[in-house]
């Protein structure tokens, strides 16, 4: 499987400088319609992403999960599955009735 390209998606000042915005319109932006500060909402993108590839393909190695979730590695991936679900990936890939869309993440709340 081949490595999705990151390009500039996952950098928000190279967002800001294509949309020529100042970083806090920006985020003031994505707290009004999303209601996620950028940052957090990339998190919740590759979350959901490595969560879907997770459930649907569970012959697929951890590090290839991660790795296509755009993480920097194994560990890193999961870190922060654990953290935002409780379980780790072992745990959760064995809850095989969960579908991607019975998960609901919500992050905290970003301090303004």
């Amino acid at each position: 499987m081949n490595r999705p390209s990151t390009g500039s998606l996952w950098t928000m000042s190279a967002k800001v400088r294509r949309l020529t915005l100042k970083q806090s319109t920006l985020y003031r932006l994505f707290m009004d319609h999303v209601g996620q500060s950028p940052k957090a909402y990339t998190q919740t993108v590759r979350f959901r992403q490595s969560l879907n590839t997770l459930i649907t393909t569970p012959k697929e190695s951890f590090s290839q999960v991660a790795y296509q979730g755009l993480y920097c590695d194994q560990a890193h991936w999961t870190k922060h599955i654990k953290r935002l679900t409780g379980l780790t990936p072992s745990q959760l890939q064995r809850t095989s009735q969960i579908e991607q869309g019975q998960l609901i993440w919500v992050p905290k709340p970003a301090l303004r």
